[in-house]
């Protein structure tokens, strides 16, 4: 907000007056793409999911542009925000860096040296939509702008956002929440921010998901002692295929309570002792994993069923 004086004079008439002018704030719209292509079927890098904002004539594209007239300095980019799409942790937090870049090189740096910076000292709010892990990146990008050990560690070139800019909406399109992973930071989220979660009941994808954290494959595998488990099993087929169960299903046959009995009682021991070892392996993979309230009691009841064959 500045003032400024502004003096009228007509003939011999003449009065000063204080006019005082306020900065208009500038609204910057991104809009973030989900989990469209999770395989990269798309050979161009970061191409697999920004067309769908534009795919029908009716789109949300076409409706936030009709919003420009009743705002001073709405900014809607069509150089839409990409990544590469996997359904991976790794990849959403790298999406957010890139998320933070796009925004800085479009509203922030200057387009070349000389130029004056964009919106750098301007009263700036941020509005994000995220569609589906879009939501999640969103997340990771509220965590980003505030920790400064992640901005330094990034492989763009970025930094926080200036001391004016904060976040004044953010929009979930169906997003699957985690409950430890891509957690919301309220750091930089403006006073009178607003949150617009749209879900559908019906959707497998958030219904699902979204009850539970997801882990990647390979952190449950790390959680499985592959080798000891393998051992284990690889006894129990020899157990199994050395035959020495025949006699017990065959009609009229006796066993040797000396020679035969003593082998299989020892036989059968080991092969138990294997199984336990196999389920204990099984049970500390259920284990590993976090799950919400809803789900604690179905895990619990699970590795329960899993302890009585033990």
């Amino acid at each position: 907000m500045s003032e400024n004086k502004l003096k009228i004079q007509v003939a011999s008439f003449e009065r000063t007056a204080t006019l005082t002018i306020e900065e208009h704030i500038v609204d910057i719209v991104m809009l973030v793409a989900g989990t469209q292509d999770p395989v990269n079927t798309d050979p161009n890098k970061h191409a697999a999911n920004t067309k769908y904002w534009q795919s029908s004539t009716a789109n949300l594209w076409s409706e936030l542009q009709k919003l420009k007239p009743q705002f001073i300095d709405l900014n809607l980019s069509e150089k839409f925000f990409s990544w590469n799409g996997d359904n991976n942790e790794k990849e959403r937090n790298k999406a957010a860096e890139r998320l933070l870049d796009l925004i800085t090189r479009l509203y922030l740096k200057p387009a070349k040296e000389g130029d004056t910076l964009k919106f750098e000292g301007k009263e700036v709010h941020l509005h994000l939509i995220g569609h589906s892990h879009g939501g999640n990146v969103i997340n990771q990008f509220t965590e980003l702008i505030t920790d400064s050990e992640m901005l330094s560690k990034s492989e763009y070139p970025i930094e926080e956002l200036p001391e004016k800019w904060a976040i004044k909406s953010i929009t979930y399109l169906s997003t699957p929440f985690f409950n430890d992973k891509h957690q919301l930071n309220h750091t930089k989220l403006h006073p009178d921010c607003k949150f617009v979660n749209v879900y559908n009941e019906y959707d497998i994808t958030q219904r699902f998901i979204a009850d539970f954290s997801l882990y990647n494959l390979e952190y449950i595998i790390q959680a499985f002692n592959k080798e000891k488990a393998l051992k284990a099993i690889d006894k129990i087929i020899l157990i199994l295929d050395s035959n020495i169960y025949t006699q017990l299903f065959e009609k009229m046959s006796w066993i040797n309570k000396t020679t035969e009995g003593p082998l299989i009682w020892k036989r059968t021991v080991l092969l138990l002792e294997n199984v336990i070892i196999v389920l204990d392996e099984v049970i500390k993979c259920i284990s590993s994993l976090k799950t919400s309230a809803k789900l604690t009691s179905e895990k619990a009841t699970f590795i329960g069923i899993i302890k009585g064959l033990i």
